[in-house]
């Protein structure tokens, strides 16, 4: 699980980035995409999708990111990096899921990734390319979907998402968003918590 692993390394801490070994192509490539998404201005950049759009994309989808019952959609307001509750929620525009996660943990996340992934001019000294290849390296991805990241990626802002966060309360950590006419229904720690808690003693019921 690639946002499981992720969601790892933000407790690993981001100590300052080592020299890159510049004959591996794809450490080259990593730190180029990463730095994309590690810009400064990158949160005035992001585009917004408009309310209006984000909506209609959620009415056609039917991913397993999104539970559809009856024409409702359950979206988490929490980030699934840390399972905090989202300040800036995004997705990569190229992804079909509804679910976001939020722009500062996945920074963070990056920044620690950057770090894992570089190597010191010492160690490029006696480590091979070949070696190199066989080592599994974390890589960015989707927290999401998993889909893995390149340059021509780009980060969007929810309308839906952003519309949600910004007439919720505090202890709401969920929406139900009606698909018909777009209305919200927000739900509290306490009911999402016993949803969870119901659904984990069906499957217990079910495997006896």
């Amino acid at each position: 699980n690639i946002a499981g692993s992720l969601s790892e390394t933000l407790s690993s801490g981001a100590a300052k980035r080592p020299r890159i070994v510049q004959d591996n192509p794809e450490d080259v490539e990593f730190v180029r995409v990463s730095e994309k998404y590690l810009k400064e201005t990158l949160q005035e950049d992001i585009k917004t999708i408009p309310w209006e759009e984000s909506f209609q994309a959620l009415q056609g989808s039917r991913d397993e990111d999104v539970e559809v019952l009856e024409k409702v959609c359950l979206l988490d307001l929490k980030c699934p990096l840390t399972r905090t509750k989202m300040r800036k929620p995004v997705k990569f525009k190229s992804c079909k899921h509804g679910q976001c996660f939020d722009l500062f943990n996945f920074q963070q996340i990056t920044r620690n990734i950057l770090n894992l992934r570089t190597i010191s001019q010492t160690s490029s000294t006696t480590t091979s390319l070949s070696n190199r290849k066989k080592q599994n390296l974390p890589k960015l991805a989707c927290p999401i979907c998993n889909h893995l990241i390149t340059e021509q990626d780009e980060l969007v802002l929810d309308g839906v998402f952003k519309r949600a966060l910004d007439t919720c309360e505090n202890d709401d950590v969920a929406v139900e968003v009606d698909l018909n006419d777009a209305s919200f229904t927000f739900i509290k720690e306490e009911e999402y918590n016993e949803d969870d808690s119901e659904e984990g003693m069906e499957s217990s019921s079910t495997d006896n």
